[in-house]
């Protein structure tokens, strides 16, 4: 019991840290930017652009039936990847991620000619910002980058349309979304 809180305890102070660090130094607004140039020039390359699972995608098209001009926020979107995805099966997208060096990348990568993007330079915790519900909320791995676990779920499904669906993947060392059985839509 006694490690149990200890784990809980260190997460509730590790993300209480991120939010005063955020708040007072690693703001986007001041321009601190999480990707630097180093960082920059690995994301750019082809390679990690093209490291898209098709598995994975065709996994979510099981249940967002008719993308065709649906509404759909790429959270923690990176290098655009799944955004220019869901573009080109004619959804309506916007991509937000909290790095502007990212922003250069993704645009680059899903090219001008990409009317139905929208790009919004955030950290995720300011998804409420956003104006409008989304069909289908993506989340990849950003959910670690939240300050509270409970207000940034609140803030997402707040942003999701009735009905909508809410794909969220996170990793870990025995993951195999293959294996996942979705129990229910959220």
């Amino acid at each position: 019991m006694v490690k149990l809180f200890i784990f809980f305890y260190t997460i509730f102070t590790v993300k209480m840290i991120n939010s005063i660090l955020y708040k007072l130094f690693r703001n986007h607004r001041r321009g601190w930017d999480p990707i630097g140039e180093e960082q920059l020039k690995t994301y750019s390359s082809n390679v990690h652009l093209q490291n898209i699972d098709s598995a994975q995608l065709d996994n979510i098209l099981k249940y967002f039936v008719n993308p065709k001009n649906k509404k759909v926020l790429d959270l923690g979107a990176g290098t655009g990847r799944h955004t220019k995805f869901f573009s080109e099966i004619g959804c309506q997208v916007d991509w937000l991620d909290v790095s502007v060096n990212m922003l250069g990348l993704a645009k680059e990568y899903v090219g001008d000619e990409k009317k139905n993007i929208t790009f919004h330079t955030k950290h995720i915790e300011e998804v409420d910002e956003l104006t409008g519900h989304y069909d289908l909320i993506f989340i990849r791995l950003c959910w670690y980058y939240c300050f509270n676990d409970y207000s940034f779920a609140n803030k997402v499904m707040s942003k999701l349309d009735n009905g909508g669906i809410l794909y969220l993947l996170t990793n870990n060392s025995k993951y195999k979304y293959q294996e996942v059985k979705i129990h229910q839509k959220i």
